[in-house]
């Protein structure tokens, strides 16, 4: 009697598994088809390049100083 109760809870627990097991594929699935269709709407890059930066190089940097009380001296600066 008591290993007839101790196999029910194991299949209990079993089935419980199994089901959780699938909702994940499942889950992963979708996450997967999402990220094919995102991939695919995306344009692809050159290679080597950052999606997002300039085309043009930017001629002049200006710094923005939130550390010191005190000006940079200007051999910190950059000039071009």
């Amino acid at each position: 009697m008591a290993n007839d109760k101790i196999l029910e809870s194991l299949s209990e627990k079993i089935d419980s598994f199994n089901s959780a097991m699938k909702n994940q594929l499942s889950s992963n699935k979708m996450l997967e088809t999402q990220l094919a269709q995102l991939a695919a709407a995306v344009p692809s890059s050159e290679q080597g390049k950052i999606p997002g930066t300039p085309k043009e190089p930017i001629e002049g940097v200006r710094l923005v100083n939130t550390r010191f009380t005190n000006p940079l001296p200007k051999s910190v600066w950059v000039h071009k």
